[in-house]
């Protein structure tokens, strides 16, 4: 069964638009952070990119606000062409690779890569086909403990 981790929403200011969404349908309190990332790659060429991260749980789902800061990376590119606004479903893999691959033998690209402490990742360009980017997320830390 296909578990869906986070949706993830681009923002122009994570503390503001956390703030709002907080104040006015009560989503939040989120946790900000700028993580740093590793064996990052976009549209297949290595490159170190930042962003800042606002995390909430609502529910049974969790929300990540996603501001860009410097750096080439899959959210401007997707900001230059929609804006700000819904940007991708996380689904949780038990195997970046394996699911790359998958990925790639159904005739999608690989457009961004990488890894933090505790999870590895990869983005498709899904959005021709459903209107959203999907992301893959193998959580590494929940793997080594089982």
């Amino acid at each position: 069964m296909v578990s869906i981790v986070h949706i993830g929403m681009l923002v122009r200011d994570v503390e503001e638009t956390g703030k709002i969404l907080e104040e006015s349908v009560g989503i939040g309190p989120f946790e900000i952070a700028e993580p740093k990332f590793h064996d990052s790659t976009v549209n297949g060429k290595p490159q170190e990119y930042r962003v800042r991260l606002g995390h909430a749980t609502a529910g049974s789902s969790d929300l990540v606000l996603i501001q860009p800061l410097p750096g080439e990376n899959a959210y401007k590119e997707f900001l230059e062409r929609k804006g700000y606004g819904v940007h991708h479903l996380a689904i949780e893999t038990d195997s970046v690779e394996r699911s790359t691959q998958e990925m790639i033998a159904k005739g999608f690209k690989v457009i961004q890569t990488g890894s933090r402490p505790g999870i590895k990742f990869a983005y498709f360009n899904t959005e021709e086909q459903t209107g959203i980017t999907f992301e893959f997320i193998e959580f590494i830390e929940k793997r080594q403990a089982e």
